[in-house]
């Protein structure tokens, strides 16, 4: 990229970043990696193009913030909220986009997430080249190449992938990003893969680099039996909850979640849907049902039910 281009693409970058809320010098030049006269001089030039304002050492170009009713106001706080949750992915482009969100926020929301973004900013950040190449295979369909490790496997070393981008989601239970796909050099199948075991990533070339989405492939139905992200063959594990969490267990989504009637003793049998992994078991689905102590009980299948005791015994014995 040459000088002058450079300059463009930033002073295009720093009028979008002022138009969001006010910045100071100092806190510009970290963002962009320059030295604190080079961000005064783009001031000056942007100055003359549109009507910069200042309030004592902070920059801002004013701006029409959207109109939101009460309840839609609220629906994009909580968006922005789970966005600040997702800590994993911290990257600059990926707070803009909450500060975006935040922009036609009312007062003290607006605030809030501003508060929050400056927090996300402190934390550890992922390669934003990572994101880059997973947003533009998606968005451009073109073939994403990486290695893998996954948490499975036996020789230890990343396997070469070959991924055609279908989906990027974020789990609801631990809040981890992942890829969804079909990979066409080794599984030859639909994948989904966890974005922070994805590494040596770069777009692939030439006359096979692209490729289309299946018209038929849904990807919210495809993982709809998912308790998290494990897609493997459905299996329903039967529960019983005691009385002392019932009214919790009541009060959750019904997402994969089919109840009972309280028995006389107050207690509550639950049926929970999940995918399940090579071997039968339903990792996701297991680590809920342990988070939930001794107010739980698997009744079926067995091989379920004797996995959770086996378990429970191995925690017990290192009480021991």
């Amino acid at each position: 990229m040459t000088r002058t281009r450079s300059k463009a693409a930033r002073l295009h970058e720093l009028r979008d970043l002022l138009r969001l809320r006010p910045r100071r010098v100092t806190d510009l030049a970290a963002q962009f990696g320059v030295s604190r006269r080079t961000i005064e001089r783009d001031l000056n030039d942007l100055a003359e193009l549109e009507p910069l304002e200042s309030d004592g050492a902070e920059y801002y170009l004013k701006h029409s913030p959207v109109q939101l009713n009460p309840v839609e106001a609220l629906a994009v706080h909580s968006a922005t909220r789970l966005l600040v949750h997702h800590a994993q992915i911290n990257e600059a482009n990926y707070r803009t986009a909450l500060e975006k969100l935040a922009r036609s926020l009312p007062e003290p929301a607006r605030g809030s997430a501003h508060r929050s973004v400056d927090q996300l900013a402190e934390r550890s950040s992922v390669n934003s080249r990572l994101l880059d190449q997973v947003a533009q295979a998606w968005f451009e369909r073109r073939v994403l190449l990486f290695d893998y490790l996954s948490l499975g496997s036996t020789s230890g070393k990343p396997r070469a992938q070959q991924l055609e981008v279908y989906f990027f989601e974020i789990s609801r239970t631990n809040l981890a990003a992942y890829v969804l796909g079909y990979e066409r050099g080794w599984h030859k199948a639909v994948r989904i893969y966890k974005l922070d075991r994805m590494t040596n990533l770069r777009l692939a070339n030439g006359p096979d680099a692209s490729y289309d989405i299946p018209g038929d492939f849904d990807p919210l139905e495809f993982l709809s039996g998912a308790w998290g992200i494990v897609v493997g063959d459905p299996i329903t594990v039967h529960l019983r909850f005691s009385a002392a969490v019932a009214g919790q267990l009541q009060e959750l989504p019904p997402h994969n979640l089919e109840l009972s009637e309280p028995a006389a003793d107050g207690s509550i049998e639950v049926k929970a849907r999940a995918g399940s992994a090579p071997g039968g078991l339903p990792y996701d689905l297991l680590a809920w049902i342990r988070s939930w102590g001794s107010e739980v009980e698997v009744l079926a299948p067995d091989n379920v039910r004797e996995h959770v005791v086996a378990d429970l015994r191995r925690s017990l014995a290192a009480y021991n």
